[in-house]
């Protein structure tokens, strides 16, 4: 995508006095609000206006302060397919009516390309399947703005173009594949309405979606903000606009001189260079750019949790501070939403001929298992060799559902128990590894392949290997000790994956050395 085509958020202008009721485009026809807990609305006012908001029956009420702000809590709703009206009134008189408002559950979609995928993109027979599936939904929205919006300081609202979208056969296809898949199967399972707040944005890192504060005292995001200030220290957007509209006129004049002597004008060379309002670098990777157009305005939305498909970029800068870097923002993310173990769902990277991804995948998994309420999808048995966009975005998306209605929802019958990593145990030259497979049980395949271990300081495949039970036995030669066992330590994995469940959940790759 070019940069010109870049849409750039616009400021809204700070005053003391607003003589109408404004509030963020978030709060629109056709939102969702969540249901089961206080949902927060907010907007501003004229200076100490009464604002009431009227839903479902219920009147809540709040008073702007000196600067106009006001927020308004309503009180827990319950799920209803009916559409509704909001209404929202000022010193007693309505100042906006919000219509087809419905009450279920709230995603946060977040992430880079692999989340934005559109539907429209997938393999053709699954696009088909999901647009015939799309007539039968009774309630997915997605509030959906522009994917390129980007802004170099915070914004109060999302730009013009942000709305609700009802989710319907002939818009489906240019949805996330992803979010889509997820919230079609949420709402027929969970017989409620679904909404989704997409945000994403193809090879963006991970310091693009965090405020500049939040980037400052950690390792790898710190020195990006230092390189990025460095580079555009001494960058002024009007001076350098100015330099290239003279070349521009110039190259014009030149053109029109080259014509009237009836010369090739494409000898001239075009000016290029155009400056960009962020200044110098590549606008996905510079820091706070996306937080500041599409996470600050819509930061505190009352929602169920988060969903995140993102890393790829980060395995290409600063990766040994990868785990560092995630962990911050899982936790800001939960700072900006106001709740402190608000869940987050994120997909581990998968299998591709990249092995610069074995040790983020590693920080991934050791994140989740750090901090409360973060989850993982394990896909490490899909993805493409070649192409760092898997065509399949129905089987992550699966296992994706399946993980949040079993933590965030208690379903206990959601196929989402994974297979785990309980111990080794090391006798002799052979090392026994210990699985637990919940409630499922084991399914080894492709004779136990993927499996090496650690030999005289190097890492070989076992002499033999076999399985019983939820144990597998990995040997090395006789009088030879095994000093550590590691499972899929390859970038491109998928094909050496060998053990699951019997539902078809794979193992997460692992590396453990004897203690």
């Amino acid at each position: 995508m070019k940069k010109s085509a870049v849409v750039m958020a616009i400021a809204f202008a700070a005053s003391a006095v607003f003589a109408d009721v404004w509030m963020p485009k978030i709060f629109s026809d056709n939102m969702v609000l969540q249901s089961g807990e206080k949902v927060k609305i907010w907007g501003r006012a004229e200076t100490n206006a009464k604002i009431e908001i009227d839903f479902a029956g219920v009147k809540t009420s709040a008073t702007a302060d000196k600067d106009g702000k006001w927020t308004v809590y309503l009180k827990p709703l319950e799920k209803s397919f009916e559409n509704r009206v909001l209404g929202v009134y000022e010193n007693g008189k309505l100042a906006k009516s919000i219509k087809n408002v419905l009450v279920g559950e709230v995603w946060v979609a977040g992430g880079q390309s692999n989340m934005q995928w559109e539907l429209q993109r997938c393999l053709k027979e699954a696009v088909a399947e999901a647009v015939e599936s799309a007539k039968s939904i009774r309630a997915v929205r997605f509030l959906r703005m522009p994917a390129n919006a980007v802004s170099i300081s915070p914004q109060e609202d999302l730009p013009k173009n942000a709305k609700w979208v009802e989710v319907k056969p002939d818009n489906c296809k240019n949805l996330s594949a992803i979010a889509f898949y997820f919230a079609r199967n949420l709402e027929r399972d969970l017989d409620t309405p679904i909404g989704i707040l997409e945000t994403s944005f193809p090879g963006s890192f991970m310091s693009v979606w965090l405020a500049k504060e939040d980037l400052k005292n950690v390792s790898g995001f710190k020195d990006q903000l230092e390189k990025y200030e460095a580079e555009n220290k001494d960058f002024d957007y009007q001076k350098s606009m100015n330099a290239y509209n003279e070349k521009v006129a110039k190259y014009k004049a030149e053109v029109e001189e080259a014509k009237s002597r009836g010369e090739d004008v494409g000898k001239i060379k075009k000016p290029t260079g155009k400056p960009e309002p962020w200044g110098r670098g590549r606008f996905t990777a510079i820091p706070s750019i996306f937080y500041n157009a599409k996470i600050a305005p819509i930061a505190g939305y009352t929602s169920k949790g988060f969903l995140w498909y993102q890393g790829e970029s980060d395995t290409t800068i600063h990766s040994e501070h990868y785990a560092e870097k995630f962990e911050q923002l899982i936790n800001c993310w939960r700072k900006y939403w106001g709740i402190e173990n608000m869940p987050f769902y994120f997909f581990q990277l998968p299998s591709m001929d990249r092995d610069f991804w074995i040790g983020p995948r590693q920080a991934q998994e050791d994140v989740a298992k750090k901090l409360k309420n973060v989850h993982m999808v394990v896909h490490i048995d899909l993805g493409e060799e070649k192409d760092v966009h898997p065509k399949d975005k129905l089987s992550p998306a699966v296992r994706l559902e399946n993980l949040v209605r079993r933590f965030s929802y208690g379903d206990k019958n959601a196929n989402a128990y994974y297979p785990k990593l309980s111990k080794i145990k090391y006798s002799a030259n052979c090392a026994k590894a210990f699985f637990d497979f919940e409630k499922s049980k084991p399914n080894f395949r492709s004779g136990l392949s993927g499996f090496e271990i650690l030999v005289g300081g190097n890492w070989i495949s076992p002499e033999s290997a076999r399985a019983s039970g939820n144990v597998v036995e990995l040997f090395a030669k006789k009088g030879e000790a095994i000093e550590g066992v590691r499972y899929l330590h390859k970038g491109w994995a998928r094909p050496l994956a060998s053990v699951f469940n019997a539902d078809g959940l794979p193992l997460a790759p692992f590396c453990a050395l004897k203690k």
